[in-house]
């Protein structure tokens, strides 16, 4: 009985645990935008497994793993689905080339709680049981892993870009909290400039700059009343590799409010075309496709166009620079 009124405690804390876990997936699922039906599969399969073990041990923690892997096939269903050729073609030419960079923040951050997850699952079995001594020796473990991990952030997975910031973090804490943040000091910057009006301006459709048709045409925009050569800014539109051109609207291809901007301070825009991922079906033009890294390839190709023949076009070839969204960023 003695043994028993110890272990209260610890009941407690896993019946505790259980349902925070519960509650964490919730919020992790709403905040991920999991559709509805989704998100209650989960929740019923999590359910069930606290229902069968309501003390949360290892039948709910397997309960958890396989509503995971449940709800995430029924939601990968769901996506290939509704976008068949864009779901394959995103993990064929998106994902797995660049599967080392997306996949490191995942496992640096379940290397973390995954710490967290130890000391915690090591204390509080000890604190019951009033055994120090697992206590002291789940410390020691945590505190030895700890170091390691941190001078594996620290130390070997530098950031080369950030060298010259002395109080950076480097990549891998940066990573770890999947942090975004400017670490520039954004305080001396001076304001935005108020808005210039729009000059007139002509536009040059349709400029061939390399072998593939239309996808490696562009449309070049020059505002007139200023002295050349102009400097020239190439701009690559987004549509995840899959749409988009000089011909698409506002989302996919050049927006108006930074055409706008670009030509009321003097300079020309190359709005470009290049290979996409598969033809556009609605598309009048005959669509050459190719696969990554034409994309790349076909912006290379712009630049060594504009160098060699953007003095005819009144342009400076030695001022280009570049600017884009989503893929084309």
């Amino acid at each position: 009985m003695l043994r028993e009124s110890k272990l209260r405690p610890a009941s407690v804390a896993k019946l505790v645990f259980s349902s925070t876990l519960m509650i964490a997936g919730s919020a992790f699922m709403w905040g991920m935008w999991t559709p509805l039906p989704v998100a209650v599969i989960w929740l019923v399969i999590v359910g069930a497994s606290l229902a069968i073990d309501p003390l949360g041990e290892w039948r709910f923690l397997t309960g958890i793993a396989v509503a995971t892997v449940v709800a995430g096939l029924c939601w990968g269903g769901n996506l290939v689905a509704t976008m068949p050729n864009q779901v394959v073609r995103m993990l064929l030419f998106e994902f797995l080339p660049n599967a080392p960079t997306l996949i490191r923040p995942v496992v640096i951050s379940l290397s973390l709680w995954s710490l967290l997850a130890v000391v915690v699952a090591g204390l509080v079995p000890g604190v019951a049981l009033a055994s120090w001594r697992r206590c002291v020796l789940t410390v020691g473990v945590f505190a030895l892993a700890s170091t390691g991990f941190i001078y594996v952030m620290l130390v070997q997975w530098p950031d080369p870009a950030l060298g010259h910031h002395s109080s950076a973090p480097p990549l891998g804490i940066l990573e770890m909290f999947y942090s975004e943040e400017p670490l520039v000091d954004l305080t001396e910057v001076a304001e935005v400039p108020p808005r210039l009006p729009v000059p007139p301006f002509e536009v040059r459709k349709g400029l061939s700059y390399g072998p593939h048709g239309y996808r490696n045409t562009l449309d070049l925009y020059v505002p007139q009343g200023t002295q050349g050569p102009l400097p020239v800014v190439i701009y690559i539109h987004g549509g995840g590799i899959m749409d988009g051109g000089t011909e698409a609207g506002q989302d996919l291809g050049l927006p108006d409010v930074w055409r706008d901007a670009l030509l009321s301070w003097g300079l020309a825009i190359a709005n470009i075309n290049y290979r996409l991922l598969l033809a556009n079906p609605g598309s009048r033009h005959d669509e050459v496709i190719g696969p990554f890294p034409a994309q790349i390839q076909d912006c290379l190709t712009v630049v060594r166009f504009l160098r060699t023949k953007g003095a005819g076009l009144g342009l400076d070839p030695d001022r280009i620079g570049v600017m884009g969204h989503s893929f084309g960023g």
